[in-house]
């Protein structure tokens, strides 16, 4: 059986080459961080973006929440990636879920997004 995981991650890193003008497929944890995860993304890199708030588990159901982005770790690209609330995360000190093991894209200032999350 084929990761669906995999698959869906390459469909939504697609989407900025299928369609003009978007920068990149983002996964985000619900459809009320879009709007912040907008206003962070514009200040650091302005465009448009393929928001995803919910994506399919490998049962066929509608998913959405932390764990599903987590879901897509292996697939993430300039192309498609993830936005997490990390504050509970980081509460619980789970490891290797923070600012330092996700810098693999430059267009984003990394940085800034960190002190944001201190807020």
């Amino acid at each position: 059986m084929a990761d669906v995981y995999q698959e869906q991650a390459q469909f939504f890193a697609n989407v900025p080459l299928m369609q003009s003008g978007v920068v990149a497929s983002v996964h985000l944890e619900d459809v009320d961080d879009k709007l912040f995860w907008d206003v962070m993304l514009q200040k650091q890199h302005p465009g448009r973006y393929y928001y995803i708030t919910q994506s399919r588990s490998p049962k066929g159901f509608d998913t959405k929440g932390c764990e599903q982005c987590l879901k897509y770790r292996p697939y993430l690209s300039k192309r498609f990636f993830i936005c997490i609330d990390s504050d509970m995360r980081y509460l619980m000190q789970e490891p290797n879920l923070d600012v330092a093991n996700f810098r693999t894209d430059p267009m984003i200032n990394f940085d800034q997004l960190a002190t944001l999350q201190q807020c």
